[in-house]
């Protein structure tokens, strides 16, 4: 599961600015604008920023990052 979340906060550090592991923030965005952009409610986000997310939602979020940044 490491690599799935490693992957998507490497991804969103190209959209959102560099990522703040000890207050998991991002610097350009807020983490609600965030997962609003993704298309998940903030307690998704919440699971997938805070490391506690399915592989499966993982892999959408990563597949969602990949979108945006093709965009």
């Amino acid at each position: 599961m490491t690599d799935y979340y490693q992957a998507l906060v490497s991804d969103l550090e190209k959209v959102f600015g560099s990522f703040d592991e000890n207050t998991k923030r991002f610097v350009n965005a807020n983490n609600s604008t965030i997962s609003r952009k993704l298309g998940y409610s903030d307690a998704q986000f919440s699971r997938l920023i805070n490391g506690t997310a399915t592989e499966g939602e993982y892999q959408r979020a990563n597949q969602n990052v990949k979108r945006i940044l093709t965009i």
